[in-house]
């Protein structure tokens, strides 16, 4: 099994376009290891350099992790296929723990069926009305929690949605401050 030290190691070396900072992926592959949510939805792949991650955790404990993008590189991605990810995956023997699906996520997310899935990670449609549209389709999906990235200062559409889903509900979610951010919501 490759280790958290094989993979930073492997990310250095790879770092081209990566999304999020080895803290935050540290951050969430532990917070994923000790949960122990076996069936995890990933919204926005584009690189898949959170993949690589969601992926070592879910075999700690044999889970595994649906990717959905697009990959439209007009959203603000990286990738044109899932070509980029399924490599990473592959250089590190953790490819059968995720499915790549090519969709748009509000019709992936609608089609879903309730309990499908206990985490849903959300880092796709950055605009306001985008990420609101993903939060609202992730909730009416009863999972354990939600987590959105690029949440700081500088993404107003994540953040902004982020901040109205608490006002609609009523709850807080947690903000975790970082290079770009990450907000996470127990359902």
């Amino acid at each position: 099994m490759p280790s958290v030290e094989h993979i930073l190691a492997y990310d250095r070396n790879n770092q081209k376009h990566a999304g999020s900072s080895p803290n935050e992926k540290l951050f969430l592959w532990s917070l994923l290891h000790m949960s122990k949510y076996p069936k995890m939805l990933e919204i926005g792949v584009s690189r898949g350099h959170l993949t690589l991650w969601f992926a070592l955790a879910q075999k700690a404990h044999k889970g595994e992790v649906v990717s959905v993008d697009n990959w439209s590189m007009s959203n603000g991605g990286a990738a044109a296929s899932c070509n980029h990810a399924l490599k990473r995956l592959e250089d590190n023997g953790l490819s059968q723990y995720v499915t790549f699906v090519n969709s748009d996520s509000k019709a992936f997310l609608a089609n879903s069926q309730v309990g499908a899935f206990d985490f849903i990670w959300i880092d796709g449609d950055h605009t306001y009305e985008g990420a609101l549209a993903d939060i609202e389709l992730a909730l009416a999906l009863s999972p354990k929690m939600i987590g959105v990235h690029d949440t700081a200062q500088g993404y107003a559409g994540p953040r902004n949605a982020c901040r109205a889903i608490e006002t609609i509900l009523g709850k807080q979610g947690t903000w975790v401050d970082g290079l770009r951010g990450i907000w996470l919501y127990t359902v």
